[in-house]
């Protein structure tokens, strides 16, 4: 307990004089402290209030948002506050986001396989949006022993992501896009890819093992996936979602044209 709340809850039976020099605190030091009192609850009761808020936006996260994604969120919807006094209440309320698990080897090389090169060179970095991507596969527990695959390309200046297909290839084709290929069981090599499927899967399962069945997996999914591109915050963009950002860098190169 704080020393001078001790005085305050024992003065009437003690006296403030006798019970601070047991304590070894000045009374000058006490009646300051109890003046400050107001201001004191003030705060405790805004803290309380913006972890009410805090609270709303991990409901309408599922959980997920740390506090810099929940201090973007705030921000966003006009509140002016730091990092640091979120991450408090959030420490204090006992709120706290996902954090990644040990990622596990799940790609097993086919050595018959065609060979694409490394177009990329873990340079996961785009000048604007449709120049540059890179996509992975995934496996989904289902039930006690089932799976299904998990396909997508992300867009390397947005992030924007897209699920895809068993006619990915053909399509890439027949629209002259070149494939890249990094090397299998370096995870560096296609980090990026790699950290989407664990943020994935982290959110979306929470600690379980498996989803319950693949109706379940598939709703959770396509939900998680929209939300993605569409309100979920990235850390790389400044907090903003993929496609805000894309649509905001698109606005600045239109009025950067004309200029040039």
């Amino acid at each position: 307990m704080n020393r001078f709340q001790f005085v305050a809850d024992h003065s009437g039976r003690h006296g403030v004089k006798r019970l601070c020099q047991i304590l070894g605190v000045a009374r000058s030091s006490f009646y300051a402290w109890q003046a400050a009192a107001p201001a004191r609850q003030a705060r405790a009761d805004a803290d309380t209030r913006l972890a009410h808020r805090i609270r709303q936006i991990q409901a309408e996260t599922d959980g997920t948002y740390g506090a810099p994604r929940v201090t973007a969120e705030l921000r966003e919807r006009g509140e002016r506050i730091n990092r640091k006094r979120v991450a408090r209440v959030m420490r204090q309320a006992g709120l706290r986001g996902l954090r990644l698990r040990r990622r596990t080897r799940t790609t097993i090389p086919d050595p018959a396989a065609a060979k694409a090169p490394d177009l990329i060179g873990r340079d996961f970095t785009a000048e604007a949006a449709n120049q540059r991507y890179v996509g992975d596969i995934t496996y989904l527990p289902v039930g006690d022993r089932g799976f299904l695959y998990l396909a997508t390309v992300i867009d390397l200046h947005s992030r924007r992501l897209t699920d895809t297909s068993t006619a990915f290839a053909t399509a890439c084709r027949l629209a002259g896009v070149r494939q890249s290929m990094s090397a299998i069981g370096s995870s560096a090599d296609n980090a990026l890819a790699e950290s989407f499927n664990a943020t994935f899967k982290r959110e979306t399962l929470q600690g379980r093992r498996a989803f319950t069945d693949e109706r379940e997996a598939r709703l959770t999914a396509f939900r998680w996936l929209h939300r993605y591109n569409t309100v979920r915050r990235h850390s790389r963009l400044g907090h903003q979602t993929p496609i805000a950002y894309e649509n905001s860098t698109r606005t600045a190169q239109a009025t950067l044209t004309p200029a040039a």
